[in-house]
């Protein structure tokens, strides 16, 4: 038995023994809901993860991606992208993709905006208006200029992590396999379930550490995402700077604000957004 393997063997016992209630009814119940996230999971988007592209909205990876991305960017005030816009901060390789954007919106990944905003905002970006587009449209579309900014920042960072992000997709491959052999139903799930344990204590932990961070982004992805919280483990280190900078807006706007005018008195306007 190799290290990781016996690593992954005692995370599983851990969580094995707090499942059974052997280590105190409030480890019990945290368990109890992590697991059934997983479950709910495993049931409704396994399928997806592994059968979707790492870049297609459909895979839970990128999901959780977005929906990070966009509450960070989101949460910038309007003169902040005006400004950006205006330093020629961002300025992406490709067009805005106006299907990704309005499928992000289907999905419940990004919300408060309407299709048609959408479609206004995605034109405009992608016929020379992006560095008037604050004057243009105004505070009305924040929101959609926010969400199409969000979309365009994950395709970058997919594309810059792929190789990483491809392997994490091929051991999943694995486990589908797998789960096939169970002949489908509960079996499945369970089967799932129970031989990912020590990986479900890695995802648990990351999982946690997002709830305490950034509660409001944690329960879009575990109720409306089913649990996408649950694969956050596979991309933290990615996305640990935007969850800093959200943990330190919510928290402390003033130094997060402080922080943000240097980079743009500095001429560093770009690091807002990919940090």
């Amino acid at each position: 038995m190799t290290i990781h393997k016996a690593e992954r063997l005692a995370g599983g016992m851990n969580r094995t023994a707090e499942g059974l209630h052997l280590n105190g009814a409030e480890k019990f119940q945290q368990v109890g809901s992590e697991n059934i996230a997983v479950y709910s999971f495993a049931k409704i988007t396994f399928e997806n993860l592994t059968s979707f592209d790492i870049d297609v909205l459909d895979n839970p990876v990128m999901q959780a991606i977005t929906v990070i991305v966009n509450e960070y960017v989101s949460m910038l005030p309007e003169w902040m992208i005006n400004e950006a816009f205006l330093q020629g901060a961002l300025e992406f390789p490709d067009p805005v993709d106006e299907g990704m954007l309005l499928k992000a919106m289907r999905k419940g990944v990004v919300t408060a905006i309407t299709s048609e905003e959408a479609k206004q905002v995605v034109s405009a970006l992608n016929n020379g208006a992006s560095r008037f587009i604050g004057k243009q449209i105004g505070k009305k579309l924040t929101a959609a200029i926010a969400s199409a900014i969000a979309v365009s920042i994950t395709k970058k960072i997919i594309r810059n992590h792929r190789h990483d992000l491809m392997q994490v997709r091929r051991k999943l491959v694995e486990a589908r396999k797998a789960s096939r052999q169970a002949k489908g139903g509960l079996g499945s799930g369970l089967q799932i379930l129970l031989s990912a344990q020590g990986l479900l204590n890695h995802a648990a932990k990351a999982s946690r550490s997002l709830q305490s961070s950034c509660p409001t982004v944690w329960k879009v992805m575990r109720n409306q995402l089913h649990g996408t919280d649950m694969v956050y483990f596979f991309v933290q280190d990615v996305l640990q700077e935007y969850v800093d900078r959200l943990s330190l807006l919510q928290n402390n706007p003033e130094a997060f604000m402080e922080s943000m005018k240097a980079l743009i008195e500095s001429k560093k306007t770009k690091e807002i957004f990919f940090p």
